[in-house]
């Protein structure tokens, strides 16, 4: 059991091995959300906020949180599911103004887990912005971040086109 001097040397210890990771985002070991003050007040999503903000008391955080790799699904705070780019940015600052870590979900296919973080915010591209257009006539396919290979492959052969990707098409899905 750890007395209140241990808690704070740990705290300490933590702080101090803190780094610095992209988009000069605070990337701490964790867990450790004591670390993280901000985590206290992350049921509401930042103001302007359009997509779907989900947190550790919604129903659906277990599924929110679920990766393909079971090693990979971390305890986010947050998961956002963005609508837009314009809720990416308001994401990215609300994480950046509250020294939270971040991690972007594309299809959740990250068996290193680089797309969930322990007690920080999970940008989601999957529920939104997973579409894929194709222009048969260029023959070129816009994908959205969040989409997986069976997307992309079914849409490619409704044009009669096919892709040169992956042989199988559930990947960066975890259904």
């Amino acid at each position: 059991m750890m007395n209140e001097r241990n808690q704070t040397e740990s705290v300490l210890s933590v702080k101090n091995r803190r780094t610095i990771g992209p988009l000069g985002f605070i990337s701490a070991p964790l867990p450790y959300s004591h670390v993280l003050p901000a985590l206290a007040n992350m049921s509401s999503p930042p103001e302007s906020f359009t997509g779907d903000w989900i947190t550790a008391d919604h129903p659906s955080y277990s599924k929110a949180i679920a990766r393909w790799a079971a090693n990979a699904e971390h305890r986010a705070a947050a998961v956002a599911f963005v609508k837009n780019a314009q809720d990416v940015a308001i994401v990215l600052n609300h994480a950046k103004q509250h020294k939270l870590p971040i991690a972007i979900r594309g299809g959740g296919h990250s068996p290193s887990g680089t797309s969930s973080i322990e007690s920080g915010i999970v940008i989601d591209l999957s529920r939104y912005l997973s579409g894929v257009t194709v222009d048969p006539t260029e023959k070129l396919a816009y994908v959205g971040g969040g989409a997986i290979w069976e997307t992309v492959d079914k849409t490619a052969i409704e044009h009669g086109l096919a892709t040169v990707g992956g042989t199988v098409n559930h990947v960066s899905s975890f259904r």
